[in-house]
């Protein structure tokens, strides 16, 4: 494609397309979720992630290096990641800015929440004006399992979120937003739970499928 450049304006006149094959990394925001699901599974526990690359283009790639906390270590092969849980290791506290990287928030908060790891969190501004409003629906959901999400006192900008998740395990709602159907998947780690409006088809079409194949078990309600 010829485009002309004149000060301020890009040029581009009619002209024929040229195909041509892109190769497109897999998706880091996507296997989130499996990385959340591997740190709350056994260790030595180990999920391959074909086409997915160690190549730092995607912000969301530093899930790698904040996952050593909980034991998981990253290995790059010729055709895609495998990730192994080698240590039964989980930090006692979590700090973390999700300026750069807000689709990581809701799975980090959830996986938290479930296991105890109370966390002060930054960078939370844009998930107001999402699919919903990101922190409303994390406070009203994560509370029905006794857990507190909470703007710090003196800095409305910094959210902590203190308690454990009870055991009590309701119909968790999505509000028609798909990462809130695939952060609390992780919630039946620890018990039967119910979904409501599971639809994750925007980014993650497969998700429930992929559940089945490494041993959940999914059935409509």
């Amino acid at each position: 494609m010829h485009v002309e450049v004149e000060n301020t304006r890009l040029l581009v006149r009619p002209q024929a397309i040229q195909s041509r094959e892109l190769v497109l990394e897999a998706d880091w925001t996507a296997a989130s979720y499996f990385y959340g699901i591997l740190a709350l599974a056994p260790v030595s526990s180990t999920i391959f992630f074909p086409g997915l690359r160690l190549s730092g283009l995607q912000g969301d790639q530093i899930l790698s290096s904040w996952m050593t906390a909980f034991g998981i270590d990253s290995t790059e092969q010729s055709d895609g990641i495998i990730i192994t849980r080698n240590r039964d290791v989980r930090p006692d506290r979590l700090n973390l800015d999700f300026k750069a990287q807000p689709d990581l928030a809701q799975t980090i908060v959830v996986l938290c929440a479930i296991l105890g790891i109370p966390g002060t969190f930054t960078g939370l501004q844009t998930l107001r004006i999402k699919e919903t409003d990101r922190i409303a629906a994390l406070q009203q959901e994560l509370a029905r399992v006794g857990i507190r999400f909470e703007p710090d006192q003196v800095n409305s900008d910094v959210w902590q979120l203190t308690g454990k998740a009870n055991g009590d395990l309701p119909r968790f709602a999505t509000y028609h937003d798909h990462r809130m159907a695939m952060a609390f998947s992780l919630m039946s780690r620890t018990g039967p739970i119910r979904i409501e409006d599971p639809e994750v088809d925007q980014i993650l079409p497969a998700l429930w499928e992929n559940l089945k194949a490494i041993g959940f078990r999914v059935e409509p309600d």
